[in-house]
């Protein structure tokens, strides 16, 4: 909860000093287009974007390695606005931070799977309407060229990623089986669904990742150049709390032992001597984390205040898509 509370107030913070009237950073003396300009100290741009965000993020239940229960909270689609700023210096070392903060809003659906007889086949199942309350994220990047050509520059980056999401499941339906206890009956499409008013599940999850990336950038012509990048961070880490409202039972986790594979391009058109039009697409993807769960009852007719502790039974991934449309300022 800790972990998830930090990367809660990195994200708001730097977010309110960037402000949304500057959302995020361009790539100045990093894009091809100005790799010959004059000779100074340093170099800043500004950058504001515009995009939308598509994916998935999974919490999983364990028991000695086994599944016992699967959530997908989506995010397709969360529109969001962002904030860049980029220093590069004579050097060229190059710095950047961007953070964006999505629009709240029904983002898909949410599924709640358990497979509770121990042979892998889906019991229970429930599907609620999917409303993404908070997503906010926080890149950070700095590096030098390792190759450069006229041209042609490829930069290899240390990279600081959070992640920060909340989310909500309200009303839908419940497909559960009639018995009580194992074995149950397995679920099916037939199974009778029980309809549920109201807001069942309040889901927060939290990433932080450190790694590195390859950037690769390259100018098509005088007024349009490229990019690519590709990254891996082996050290991913993630901490979620998870209020069951209607059975009055909160689940606090926190992971690790994860990792995120990073994926980008981007096309980028100066529009005017000092300002650039940018169009991108990237893809996160993290995998791999496990940890403990603390169980606390809130309800006051599940004795509220006891927890219990389980090791080895929370897991989390994530995988999203980012589209984007940036406009930068060199300053």
């Amino acid at each position: 909860m800790q972990k998830l509370r930090l990367i809660r107030v990195i994200c708001l913070c730097v977010l309110v000093l960037m402000g949304p009237v500057f959302p995020t950073v361009a790539q100045s003396m990093s894009s091809p287009i100005e790799m010959h300009a004059p000779a100074q100290s340093y170099t800043a741009s500004i950058s504001s974007s515009v995009g939308v965000w598509m994916g998935i993020a999974k919490e999983f239940v364990y028991t000695s390695g086994y599944t016992l229960s699967e959530l997908d909270w989506s995010l397709s689609p969360v529109v969001y606005y962002g904030s860049r700023l980029t220093i590069s210096t004579r050097n060229g070392f190059e710095a950047l931070m961007e953070v964006k903060s999505g629009f709240s809003g029904l983002s898909g659906s949410i599924t709640d799977s358990d497979y509770l007889n121990g042979d892998g086949v889906k019991t229970h199942f429930s599907k609620h309407d999917c409303y993404t309350e908070r997503a906010i994220s926080l890149d950070v990047r700095a590096g030098w060229p390792a190759i450069a050509a006229p041209g042609f520059v490829v930069s290899i980056l240390g990279v600081l990623d959070a992640l920060d999401y909340k989310w909500s499941a309200q009303d839908g339906y419940l497909q559960y089986p009639p018995e009580t206890t194992a074995p149950y009956t397995p679920w099916s499409e037939s199974t009778t669904k029980t309809g549920i008013v109201g807001t069942g599940i309040i889901y927060e999850q939290g990433y932080l990742a450190l790694g590195m990336m390859v950037d690769a950038r390259f100018r098509l012509n005088s007024s349009m150049s490229g990019a690519i990048g590709l990254g891996f961070s082996p050290i991913a880490l993630c901490s979620d709390i998870d209020n069951h409202l209607f059975t009055g039972v909160d689940y606090y986790e926190t992971m690790s032992g994860g990792y995120l594979l990073h994926a980008e391009a981007s096309m980028e058109i100066r529009i005017r001597p000092n300002s650039i039009l940018s169009l991108g697409g990237s893809y996160r993807q993290i995998q791999g984390l496990i940890g403990n769960t603390t169980m606390v009852y809130t309800s006051a007719s599940a004795s509220p205040g006891v927890t219990s502790t389980f090791s080895n039974s929370a897991g989390a991934s994530l995988s999203v898509i980012d589209l984007s449309m940036r406009i930068t300022f060199n300053l």
